[in-house]
């Protein structure tokens, strides 16, 4: 790497080491200046792409195991966002959901898993909306999708608990204010919950072993937008909708009681009056 590129990323090194607030106590290894170019020499140095999605070549195929170190004595990991699940991995109306939705406030902070550096940072026309993507030093990549405001830029070194960003309802596909947040290995999604117990807010293990298996999103009978709610405090609700689309002959009072919720509450989230013109095929908040 020439001189000024790599005095460049020492610049950036050192303004982060003086402005990052982590969100928990746990140690970090900062290392010196040229430990923390080696790192990101190296967690750069394959297929990387700051405007495509999917770096990736198609032709680069998943081994039969991967064995993914997560955290050490040097590196922990922070919950994006301590709160339930609204949507799982899998097929959802009919086409495959590749992250989990997790419930969330408009401007509420959103943080990052595991150390790393900020590969995307901007708006994502594909229906993810303001999207951060995160590659880490074991090749796993995390997705921080539909964020109203994003806070870091391409090429920053991250620590775990940084806040990239705030949570929002941005892209073509968003619903209501959640965070997408995807794990993908090499371009190809697995479920979340491979490696991180929500339900505890802590990971599954230190070392994971992952095979071909876990990248097949299954059958399409899997999912249908009702599945199980995780919270941090370990509480699991089943069949509790979250959505629902608009048929005909529909009212909001009517779906508001089938529902077990209000037209009050139905109204707020949707940003409608009680009185609008319900559309025909319009998908809707419920929670």
């Amino acid at each position: 790497m020439q001189f000024f590129q790599r005095l460049f990323i020492l610049l950036v090194i050192t303004a982060l080491s003086t402005s990052s607030i982590y969100a928990d106590k746990n140690p970090r290894f900062e290392g010196n200046d040229s430990t923390c170019i080696d790192m990101f020499e190296e967690i750069t140095s394959e297929y990387w792409d700051n405007d495509n999605l999917y770096p990736y070549s198609n032709s680069e195929n998943i081994p039969d195991t991967i064995k993914l170190k997560l955290t050490d004595e040097f590196r922990c990991f922070v919950m994006p966002v301590e709160t339930r699940i609204n949507s799982q991995f899998g097929w959802r109306w009919n086409r495959p959901h590749k992250g989990l939705d997790l419930h969330l406030q408009t401007g509420d902070p959103v943080k990052a898993a595991f150390d790393g550096v900020v590969r995307y940072a901007q708006y994502n026309n594909g229906g993810y909306g303001n999207l951060v993507i995160i590659r880490h030093y074991n090749g796993l990549e995390t997705y921080y999708a539909h964020l109203s405001k994003i806070n870091v830029e391409p090429n920053s070194i991250i620590k775990a608990g940084d806040i990239l960003g705030e949570g929002g309802c941005s892209g073509s596909r968003c619903t209501g204010p959640h965070l997408h947040f995807e794990t993908r290995y090499k371009d190809k999604p697995f479920n979340p919950l491979d490696i991180i117990a929500f339900e505890n807010g802590s990971l599954t293990s230190e070392t994971v072993m992952l095979t071909k298996n876990n990248f097949v999103i299954g059958g399409k009978t899997n999912f249908d937008g009702s599945n199980f709610t995780y919270s941090n405090k370990g509480s699991k609700k089943k069949n509790l909708k979250y959505s629902y689309k608009i048929k005909n002959g529909d009212t909001l009072l009517a779906i508001a009681i089938r529902n077990k919720t209000s037209v009050k509450s139905i109204c707020r989230l949707n940003k409608i009056k009680p009185e609008s013109t319900l559309k025909l095929g319009r998908v809707i908040r419920l929670r």
